[in-house]
């Protein structure tokens, strides 16, 4: 469930009893489906403590054998890990684990007619609306039984990681594969399974074991199927992982050998691959380093080129590109930059190389445009977020500001701890993660995303006022971390669910946009909060005066435009809101362009062309030869296939067809058609 839901069924006056009824219900009945709401209430009603008593009593009463006691012990391990009663919370996940697979489905119909007949017993009428999110979180069909048991064995591997004890890593890893090999071919979620078993296994050294976990899965693959489901169709991925689990060891050699030898890429130049990836390193960057590493550094910079362009927010590919140098770098920088002006990243690498060339003035000029853009920097992933802040702090260094460069690597140092804390906090150590959290705030008081985590996790375990004083500093801090586009950090999302956080932000919101009436994102943040709050009328009107101050605020234009979903916008608004999202973002990356709300042409072929005169030509398709699989392409029947995902994404690459993509216009075409055929 979500907080803002639990915080919803107790503003309607229920929490206390809710919490009675569902220790009533599990009392009667343990093995009913209602065990993690029923700690999530316990929890937000300080009632912890209370609760894994609750479930320790429920155990005692059962047999050993009963279906009940795996139900329970599901969740009291959780319970126990959270309380940082560790040992014994890892000895009921063992447990669990060697119980093997379970599997089934609940019938959520007649679980729904019982609750309800339950509330009416007690005289307590519920609305629809919250019992319906209720019962959507609490009932359900449970996964299948082998994913089930992947996932508590890989948490047994994270504990013992995190932990240092070899001996869970050992028997975690090892039922991990052993339930991943009983899995349907047609399952699914066979591809992302064996994805994280892989990730498991090099992050802990043992890549020959990736290796040949995903040599078996092609063998596998290769065998005659009964059917054509989408399961037989993993073999492009299942070629993407192993590039990667070489690209890890090193194993550059191996990598190319692979593009240039293997024929069942389905492609016959790597552009065409530009949508394969292992999790978020996609196989384009994966190539050019290897490519680099073997000295074909031609080939490295080209693909490096339009891995930069397909993935403006990978890191990876503009390092590569730097270090593989050219003397237009500066220049394909800033072609990124045009076709995206939310986009920090090529920013932040443009400083890099001048600050590399000893252009001082210049890198710092380009490092704060970085940040001003997105302060948070929270779209990016583990140990590159805070980037920026990085750059500026050796800009700074170079200065001589020593005092001002030690802030900037301190904000860096407070992102990686509390980085570091999400790990234990995803791996069930609540206790320990949030000490670390706290930890991080000595390197950098003034993180924004972290002071949001700490109120929310001590929100989740029930300590309100402790929760208070970071939802206080939080919001103070928002106004400064948030830029025309904002991106969440992992633990930042929801900031503004339930109601003790949307309280805290109404005064501090408020007291701002008092004292400071010129600052666009004060009024943003007060629209967002009206929209959570279900105050559509207010939220437009907060919106409107952030973009009066601000006419280029993407994402106030399109918080503005999503309204019309909820309240009555006029005509004019919400075309000239169309326009403003294509002027400031003609390729649709950071926002949806819809121009069913256009009717003045004009002004949309207008937008168009100066859109056009800004962007830089697009990147030519053929970009290294995979030879092999060209030549298995030219043989078989299926020539056309192997034009995938870069064709399309070319072709949506053309604002001109955003304008025959008008409604309008798209009538009119359909009805010259019907004409001409009629002819």
């Amino acid at each position: 469930m979500e907080w803002g839901e639990i915080e919803e069924m107790q503003r309607q006056g229920f929490g206390t009893q809710v919490l009675a009824f569902l220790q009533r219900m599990l009392t009667e009945d343990p093995t009913l489906p209602f065990w993690k709401a029923y700690i999530e209430f316990s929890a937000h009603e300080g009632d912890s403590p209370k609760a894994v008593t609750f479930m320790r009593e429920s155990l005692t009463k059962l047999d050993a054998s009963a279906p009940a006691r795996a139900e329970i012990e599901s969740h009291l391990y959780e319970a126990l890990l959270a309380a940082d009663q560790v040992d014994e919370g890892i000895e009921m996940l063992k447990a669990l684990i060697k119980s093997g697979p379970r599997a089934g489905k609940v019938d959520d119909k007649s679980l729904i007619d019982e609750m309800k007949k339950k509330w009416e017993q007690l005289n307590i009428a519920v609305s629809d609306d919250v019992f319906d999110r209720v019962g959507a979180n609490v009932f359900g069909e449970k996964s299948n039984g082998e994913e089930e048991h992947i996932r508590l064995a890989e948490k047994l591997v994270k504990l013992g990681v995190l932990l240092e004890r070899p001996e869970l890593v050992q028997e975690g890893i090892s039922t991990a594969i052993a339930s991943y090999q009983k899995i349907s071919l047609e399952s699914y979620s066979r591809t992302n399974l064996l994805q994280e078993i892989v990730s498991l296994l090099v992050e802990l050294k043992r890549g020959p074991e990736a290796e040949k976990l995903v040599i078996d899965e092609m063998v596998f693959l290769a065998q005659p199927k009964s059917d054509q489901s989408y399961g037989s169709n993993d073999d492009n991925e299942a070629l993407t992982t192993l590039a990667w689990i070489y690209s890890q060891a090193g194993r550059s050699a191996d990598i190319v050998k692979m593009l240039d030898s293997v024929s069942s890429w389905n492609a016959s130049d790597l552009s065409q691959l530009v949508n394969n990836s292992f999790g978020n390193e996609p196989l384009l960057l994966i190539a050019a380093q290897a490519l680099a590493d073997q000295g074909k550094v031609d080939e490295a910079r080209l693909v490096a080129r339009h891995a930069i362009h397909s993935f403006p927010q990978k890191d990876a590919g503009y390092a590569l590109l730097l270090k593989l140098g050219g003397d237009d770098l500066e220049a394909q920088l800033d072609a990124i930059s045009a076709k995206d002006r939310f986009q920090e990243r090529p920013l932040i690498w443009k400083a890099q190389l001048q600050l590399n060339a000893g252009k001082i003035d210049d890198a710092e000029t380009t490092i704060r445009a970085a940040i001003a853009i997105d302060p948070s920097d929270g779209e990016q992933g583990k140990n590159d977020r805070m980037r920026a802040y990085a750059v500026l702090g050796d800009v700074l260094g170079k200065r001589g500001d020593a005092d001002q460069a030690k802030i900037m690597r301190g904000a860096v140092q407070a992102i990686r701890i509390s980085e570091r804390a999400d790990d234990w906090w995803n791996a069930g150590l609540l206790s320990r993660a949030i000490k670390q959290y706290e930890e991080s705030l000595n390197a950098f008081a003034d993180a924004y995303c972290i002071q949001s985590r700490l109120a929310l996790r001590y929100s989740q375990l029930g300590n309100f006022t402790k929760a208070e004083q970071y939802y206080q500093r939080a919001f103070e801090l928002m106004p400064e971390s948030f830029g025309r586009v904002e991106s969440h950090c992992f633990g930042c999302e929801g900031a503004f669910n339930g109601k003790q956080a949307q309280g805290i932000a109404e005064k501090v919101f408020s007291n701002l946009a008092e004292k400071t009436p010129n600052h666009a994102q004060v009024f943003y943040l007060l629209g967002y909060l009206r929209e959570q709050q279900g105050r559509y009328e207010e939220a437009a009107a907060q919106f409107r005066k952030a973009i009066q101050i601000d006419p280029d605020y993407l994402n106030a234009w399109e918080k503005l435009l999503a309204l019309a979903s909820r309240i009555p916008l006029p005509h004019e608004e919400r075309e000239a809101a169309a326009l403003s999202l294509f002027r400031l973002d003609p390729l649709g990356t950071q926002a949806s362009h819809d121009f069913k709300n256009v009717l003045n042409f004009a002004s949309l072929w207008k937008a168009i062309l100066e859109s056009e005169a800004r962007l830089p030509e697009k990147e030519e398709e053929a970009i290294y030869p995979l030879v092999a699989s060209k030549a298995e392409l030219e043989k078989s029947e299926n020539k056309g296939r192997g034009r995938t995902y870069y064709d399309f994404n070319s072709r949506r690459s053309n604002t001109r067809e955003r304008f025959a993509s008008a409604p309008l216009i798209t009538a009119v075409t359909l009805l010259i058609e019907e004409s001409i055929k009629k002819e």
